[in-house]
């Protein structure tokens, strides 16, 4: 009898591996979507939490937060000049409501009782996962000894963004606001409240201050959002139009040393598919499409503005 061998022929594996292969390309899009959609639900809880802590600052003290403390000229309104420490934003008033108290407290301790710029404290490089969208690849950077901690979400401060001394403006906050619920006479349902930015990542010594809660140094640019163009826009931005170098431009979230009127404006933009996540004054999360109409979007960055917003 002659004997028999058993395994497979180069060609059966070969194959097999084509199958393997095709199987894997078929499922690939469909893990990917899976885990985008849970980084999209992460990232919706993440805004509804900065929506209620909102909120809760409200009911504390009757008034929102104000989006920076001192003006573009980073003087605060309580006057004291510019070299003082109170360079920063919504941000950290509503530290307490994260949970995370300690973190605030030493840093009042170190700003008000020290004297020290916000982006010197020993506190800047601490991270606050809720201030994370888990889509965004540089979500977290910290820029050592600089710019501290950088975070994806932001306040509207209107259509425009932040011009002149940036404490008149359209939207619910910007420098030295002082917005109550009675101000949104557009309706909460109708009014956005919180944004999404893209980090840029850091390029040599060169840095990108936008998502940069720890440093407000003429006047909070970096962490205060317009509706003047769409979601995701491609068009150029400008996170600080005084200070050329503040910023690294990227394909998706790209900067220029000025912009149209010489305003501080910063667009929404995310790594979510088609749009953003955007809270709206109510503490609802909503998806916008990068479609939408544009003066439907630019509508929804005025807290008082009387549009009659239809269609999408």
């Amino acid at each position: 009898m002659p004997k028999r061998s058993y395994g497979f022929t180069l060609v059966e594996l070969l194959v097999v591996i084509a199958i393997i292969g095709v199987l894997i390309a078929l499922l690939l899009p469909a893990v990917q979507q899976a885990r985008e959609a849970a980084r999209r639900m992460q990232c919706t809880n993440n805004q509804k939490q900065i929506g209620l802590a909102l909120h809760n600052y409200h009911d504390t003290f009757s008034q929102f937060p104000p989006g920076c403390f001192v003006n573009t000229s980073n003087a605060p309104e309580s006057g004291g000049g510019t070299s003082n420490p109170m360079r920063y934003g919504w941000m950290h008033p509503l530290l307490p409501m994260f949970e995370q108290n300690a973190l605030f407290e030493a840093f009042i301790k170190e700003v008000h009782g020290s004297g020290t710029y916000p982006w010197n404290t020993t506190v800047d490089e601490n991270i606050v996962d809720a201030l994370l969208c888990p889509s965004d690849p540089n979500a977290g950077k910290i820029v050592r000894g600089d710019l501290g901690f950088a975070g994806n979400y932001v306040l509207f401060s209107g259509t425009n963004g932040l011009d002149g001394s940036g404490t008149n403006e359209n939207g619910m906050f910007y420098c030295w606001s002082k917005t109550k619920f009675r101000d949104v006479t557009d309706g909460t349902s109708n009014t956005a409240m919180v944004g999404e930015i893209i980090i840029a990542p850091e390029s040599g010594s060169d840095h990108d201050r936008r998502g940069g809660y720890w440093i407000a140094d003429g006047g909070g640019g970096n962490f205060l959002a317009a509706s003047f163009y769409n979601p995701n826009s491609t068009t150029p931005t400008s996170a600080d139009r005084q200070k050329a170098g503040n910023y690294i431009s990227t394909p998706r979230a790209p900067c220029a040393d000025s912009v149209s009127g010489g305003f501080y404006r910063v667009t929404s933009r995310s790594y979510h598919p088609g749009g953003v996540l955007t809270t709206m004054a109510d503490a609802s999360v909503s998806f916008f499409p990068e479609t939408i109409d544009n003066p439907i979007w630019v509508a929804l960055g005025t807290r008082s503005g009387g549009e009659v917003n239809s269609g999408n």
